[in-house]
C-alpha cells in the first residue's frame, strides 16, 4: 500500500484517483470541462467521501506516464483512471502541451496501465455508438489487466458525467461492489430526469471491490488539482474558439526569453477569455511560482504601482508592497511566476505605459510572464 495513504494503522485513508479532464482546442464539440470539474472538485473537498482526486495536469500522455513512474507509486496506489473528454472507437483525445488533440490510443493505454495499481478505468468520454465504448473498455480490460471498465455509449452531458461520478465514489467507499455502485449511480441519473443514464456500460469484473484496505470512518475527500498555491485566477469560464490566438499565447509561455507580450483588440472580442484561459492551461508551466490575474479596471484611478501593488498582494499577501516593482522581481527571480495584467487601455500612455515597460525590462529571463491585454485604440505596435 502507499506510504502516503497509510492513516492510523488500521488501512489507508484515501482511494486514490486519478483525474485527466482533457478538452482540446481543436477537437468539437467544444466540452464545458473547466466549470463542471471545478464544482466537481469543490464538491469533493467538503464531502465526506475518502477519495483522492489527482488532477493529470497538463491532461497529456507524458505527464499521465509520469504519474505512473514506479518512483511516484511508492507514495500512492491509484486504483482508478477517472478521464473526462472526448473518446472515439479505440482511442482517447488527450491533449498536446500547447492545448491541442492528441489521439491516444487503447494500445498506448494497454501498454502503460500494464504492471500499474490501476484496477478501474471509468471513461466519461463522448461516443458515437455503443460497440464503439465497449471496444475500448473490452481493450482495457481483457488486454491491459485492468478489472474492470465503464464507459459511455452515446455522446453524454459534462454535467451528467459528473453527477454519474459523485454518485459512484460515494457508494465505492461506502463499501459497494464496482457494480452495484455502477447501478445507483446509473439509476440516480434516471430518477433526476439527467440524460445519458441508459448508455453506461460496464465491462469486466463487477464483484470489484476498489474501498479493500480503506480506513473506516468519515473524513472529507481531499483534490490535488495541480495548480499553483499561489496567487489568483478568477473562477472558471467556457471557452471555445480561438485555437490560432490560444497557440500563439501558448508558445510564448513556453519561451523563457519571452517576459512581456500584449493581446490587444476591439473591445469585445474576447481578449480577457483568452488570458485567463491561456493562463489557467498553461499554469502547471509556473506551479512553484504564482498565477497572478488584475484588472486594471479594480483601481480607481489606475496607475502602473498600484496595479503592480495589487499584483503583489495576490501573490503574496504579507508583502510589504512599498516597492512593489523590487518586491514582485524578487518574487519571481526565487520562483518563475505569471502576473496577468487585463484592460490596460485604462492606464493614461502618457504617464504609465513606460513605467510598465520598466517593470518588464526587469523581469528575470527564467520563465515568468507578464501578459496584458488592452485595447486597440490606445496601443499601437
Amino acid at each position: 500500500m502507499a506510504i502516503e495513504s497509510r492513516g492510523d494503522g488500521d488501512g489507508a485513508e484515501y482511494l486514490d484517483v486519478l483525474l485527466l479532464c482533457a478538452a482540446p482546442l481543436d477537437v468539437r464539440p467544444a466540452l464545458n470541462l473547466a466549470v463542471e470539474v471545478a464544482n466537481f472538485e469543490a464538491e469533493v473537498r467538503r464531502s465526506p467521501v475518502p477519495i483522492r482526486l489527482r488532477r493529470v495536469f497538463p491532461p497529456t500522455f507524458e505527464q499521465l506516464r509520469r504519474e505512473l513512474a514506479p518512483t511516484v507509486l511508492q507514495w500512492r496506489e491509484p486504483r482508478v483512471f477517472h478521464f473526462l473528454g472526448h473518446g472515439e472507437e479505440d482511442y482517447l483525445w488527450f491533449e498536446d502541451e500547447e492545448g491541442g488533440g492528441e489521439k491516444v490510443t487503447a494500445a498506448r493505454l494497454r501498454r502503460l496501465f500494464e504492471g500499474t495499481p490501476i484496477r478501474l478505468a471509468l471513461l466519461n468520454a463522448c461516443w458515437s455508438a455503443t460497440p464503439r465504448v465497449r471496444s475500448l473498455c473490452t481493450h482495457l480490460v481483457e488486454d491491459a489487466g485492468l478489472a474492470a471498465a465503464i464507459g459511455h455509449g452515446k455522446p453524454v452531458a459534462d454535467a451528467s458525467a459528473i453527477a454519474f461520478a459523485r454518485r459512484f465514489y460515494a457508494e465505492i467507499t461506502r463499501g459497494e461492489t464496482v457494480r452495484r455502485a455502477y447501478l445507483a449511480a446509473r439509476n440516480a441519473l434516471a430518477e433526476k430526469g439527467q440524460p445519458g443514464a441508459a448508455e453506461i456500460d460496464l465491462t469486466g469484473d463487477g464483484d470489484l471491490r476498489l474501498d479493500d484496505g480503506l480506513a473506516p470512518g468519515e473524513r472529507t475527500g481531499r483534490v490535488e488539482d495541480g495548480m499553483p498555491t499561489r496567487g489568483y485566477l478568477p473562477g472558471a469560464d467556457f471557452f471555445c474558439g480561438r485555437e490560432e490566438e490560444f497557440h500563439a499565447v501558448t508558445r510564448a509561455l513556453a519561451d523563457p526569453d519571452k517576459r512581456g507580450y500584449g493581446l490587444w483588440g476591439m473591445g469585445g472580442i474576447g481578449k480577457t477569455a483568452l488570458a485567463k484561459e491561456a493562463a489557467r492551461r498553461n499554469a502547471w508551466r509556473i506551479r512553484d511560482g504564482g498565477v497572478v490575474f488584475v484588472d486594471a479596471r479594480e483601481i480607481a484611478p489606475p496607475t502602473t504601482p498600484d496595479l503592480l501593488r495589487r499584483a503583489l498582494a495576490r501573490l503574496d499577501p504579507a508583502a510589504r508592497g512599498e516597492d512593489p516593482v523590487f518586491e514582485l522581481v524578487a518574487r519571481l527571480t526565487a520562483a518563475p511566476g505569471l502576473i496577468v495584467l487585463d484592460n490596460l487601455e485604462t492606464l493614461p500612455p502618457e504617464t504609465e505605459f513606460d513605467a510598465l515597460a520598466r517593470f518588464v525590462a526587469q523581469v528575470p529571463r527564467n520563465g515568468s510572464h507578464v501578459p496584458g491585454g488592452m485595447g486597440s485604440d490606445r496601443v499601437s505596435s
